[in-house]
């Protein structure tokens, strides 16, 4: 009964680095499941979980969540950008590109660090920040605090 409560549960807010696999690398169990239950989100498990986080937030609650940049350009992701766009709220982003963790070597991860409304507001004016020029943690942590910095003053 506790797990069936936990699973019903709805929350005021989610953080998450999400796992990353290519719908091609699921297993046929988890592909039919994703596929049935999160279409828009099929192409990588990352993007399963930005539905799912939707799914498991009460009504105006906010998730921020940092995985691939992929599901802002590729048309593999279009469906879900679209129903991002047009039915809740990016309030945040931080594009960071390749490079963002040293310990992740070269270009091998590039990723963005957003937060989002489960709901619409109309004309709302998120805060976008570019750091892809940064060359390591160090770097774009500076180029993100000196952006801060020049709106704040």
């Amino acid at each position: 009964m506790d797990l069936i409560l936990t699973l019903t549960e709805k929350y005021a807010a989610l953080v998450m680095n999400p796992p990353y696999m290519g719908g091609g690398n699921m297993n046929e169990t988890l592909s039919n499941y994703v596929k049935r239950n999160y279409e828009e989100g099929k192409a990588d498990l990352f993007s399963t979980f930005m539905l799912l986080a939707i799914d498991r937030l009460a009504d105006k609650g906010k998730y921020g969540m940092i995985n691939m940049h992929s599901w802002m350009f590729l048309s593999s992701f279009e469906d879900l950008r679209k129903w991002i766009i047009g039915e809740k709220t990016i309030l945040s982003m931080a594009h960071l590109g390749a490079r963002a963790f040293d310990t992740i070597g070269g270009e091998v991860v590039s990723t963005t660090a957003f937060c989002l409304l489960n709901g619409f507001v109309a004309d709302y004016l998120g805060g976008f920040i570019r750091l892809v020029d940064g060359q390591n943690e160090a770097n774009k942590a500076s180029m993100l605090q000196e952006t801060l910095q020049g709106k704040v003053a």
